[in-house]
């Protein structure tokens, strides 16, 4: 949904059993991901191998304003849930 990002938060957001990924989204729309999926719901993606990965990770460094809980949610825990995998490397 890069380009119908409005139409996928109005489409799916009330499903919740769907997730998003914020690939080439800008902080204010991930802010609005958020608040539509809610932060379990979002993950990180950067649509590597095109382009480059810094970008992305800042985004989500803005957007989340400082909540580094709910940064690790976006960038591992969400994903580590969704493909029943343990977050920790330990």
């Amino acid at each position: 949904g890069l380009f119908q990002v409005k139409h996928v938060m109005k489409l799916l957001g009330p499903l919740s059993n769907v997730s998003v990924d914020i690939s080439f989204q800008p902080p204010a729309m991930i802010r609005k991901l958020l608040a539509v999926f809610g932060p379990e719901r979002v993950l990180y993606a950067s649509d590597w191998p095109y382009g480059n990965h810094l970008p992305p990770i800042k985004a989500v460094h803005k957007a989340c304003r400082g909540d580094e809980g709910l940064a690790r949610m976006i960038f591992a825990d969400n994903a580590a849930r969704l493909l029943k995998l343990s977050a920790d490397p330990a």
